[in-house]
């Protein structure tokens, strides 16, 4: 019975060196990783891109695309929807497994492994849910209380105000007219997290601290806020603690933003046409001239390191390119009104304030105005990053009403901000309040 034994063993291990070796004939094509047989990418052949499913679909949908010679491994790959990156989670030789991203839009899906690029012959249809507008906090009357959703009131009466979000889900704002940073809980609940109402430029924990009329907000990783406290032309950093401290000094500071892969921060003097670049622990690396432009408002950084202008006088975005800083208009004709389209034929009127989406799209405030009387924008404004094609997301005239996109209105929206999730919030200056945009 030993013999039998031995001899069975020693026929299992010549069947399976014999498999070894036809498997080490196309070693490209599998291999044992962890137990489990893993394809990798053959880059003698071509990639295919057959077919996928469904066809349509909205945000977060879920597509099987079907072809040949892809990776078992999801980081190998770069899936676009309309030039929009998707999120890979599964990963074979002849199946991908994506999920459309927030405001993809319609478009081809191409597929990247190992510098080739195949795209689909048929476009995927890009279904939007229903986006509405409703008020998270505020009573649209102008005052200095904290509260629940419908009991808050802001002082948004001067032209700059700055709006966060951080990595809870909570909102900051730069309450300019009463001199104080406000923090808004998912809920609506509404408090004061530094400053108490009364202008000036002591440091100190939560309310013991003082700004004078704060602009600009911007915020890192670690979820310390940056603010452009531009009365007291300095740079003041709040941590997570509610601890403000004196960051920088520049002259009339109004909009910031924070570079997340390095901390670097940028802030704009505005009426100088000067970005001031600084390091995270507030040293001076460099200023920025922006070639004469004056009367500046925000900044946004992407996350490639590029950075985006609101020129409010010259009525257009401007994008200076990461490290060289070169300028070039990405958006606007410099013309004064309101026009959508291609970004060289657009119109804007005296924009203010800007946020970016994880996919580096753009969201324009509609108006920067003091007296808004004759502007011609009271919207929310969409510029594609890769296309610069500028739309209208939400509002048409002056007024004040939540519902539909395309009921709602708003005045004087000055600044902007979204969240991970492409939630939109709104700092709706005339009215006093802080708004939410977010599919229903």
């Amino acid at each position: 019975m030993g013999t039998n034994v031995k001899s069975i063993k020693i026929i299992l291990k010549t069947a399976l060196c014999l498999l070894i070796l036809v498997s080490g004939c196309n070693e490209k094509e599998v291999e044992l990783v962890d137990g489990n047989m893993s394809y990798k990418h053959d880059s003698s052949q071509p990639v295919r891109l057959d077919s996928f499913s469904p066809l349509e679909g909205s945000r977060d949908t879920e597509i099987i695309v079907y072809g040949n010679n892809f990776s078992s491994n999801p980081r190998d790959i770069i899936v676009t929807i309309n030039n929009m990156r998707a999120t890979v989670h599964e990963a074979y030789k002849d199946k991908l497994v994506i999920t459309v991203p927030n405001k993809s839009g319609s478009g081809k899906i191409k597929i990247s492994i190992a510098g080739r690029e195949v795209e689909s012959t048929v476009d995927f249809n890009y279904i939007r849910g229903t986006l509405t507008v409703r008020t998270l906090a505020g009573t649209g009357l102008s005052g200095y209380k904290d509260g629940s959703s419908s009991e808050a009131q802001f002082n948004f009466s001067i032209r700059g105000a700055g709006i966060v979000t951080d990595t809870y889900g909570n909102v900051f704002v730069a309450d300019v007219g009463n001199h104080a940073i406000r923090k808004i809980t998912p809920s609506g609940l509404v408090s004061t997290f530094a400053g108490n109402g009364t202008a000036g430029s002591t440091n100190g924990i939560g309310n013991n601290a003082n700004f004078y009329h704060p602009y600009g907000l911007a915020i890192d990783a670690q979820n310390n806020l940056y603010v452009a406290d531009t009365w007291n032309w300095q740079i003041r950093k709040i941590t997570p603690q509610g601890e403000v401290s004196i960051f920088a000094g520049i002259p009339n500071p109004c909009g910031i933003t924070v570079d997340k892969r390095n901390g670097d921060v940028f802030s704009i003097s505005y009426d100088a046409g000067i970005v001031y670049r600084f390091s995270r622990q507030g040293d001076l690396i460099e200023q920025i001239r922006v070639n004469g432009t004056r009367m500046l408002g925000d900044i946004e950084v992407d996350s490639k390191g590029n950075l985006y202008v609101v020129d409010n006088y010259g009525c257009n975005i401007e994008k200076l390119n990461a490290g060289t800083w070169e300028k070039s208009r990405f958006a606007g004709s410099t013309t004064y009104g309101f026009l959508n389209g291609p970004g060289n034929q657009a119109q804007f009127a005296s924009p203010w304030g800007i946020g970016i989406d994880v996919n580096d799209n753009l969201y324009i405030g509609g108006t920067g105005d003091n007296s808004d009387n004759t502007s011609p924008d009271h919207t929310i404004r969409f510029i594609n990053g890769t296309t610069k094609e500028v739309s209208s997301i939400a509002g048409a005239g002056k007024g004040f009403a939540n519902g539909t996109i395309s009921r709602a209105r708003f005045s004087s929206p000055a600044d902007v901000a979204v969240d991970p999730t492409g939630i939109i919030y709104v700092l709706d200056r005339n009215n006093h309040c802080i708004r939410k945009i977010s599919l229903e």
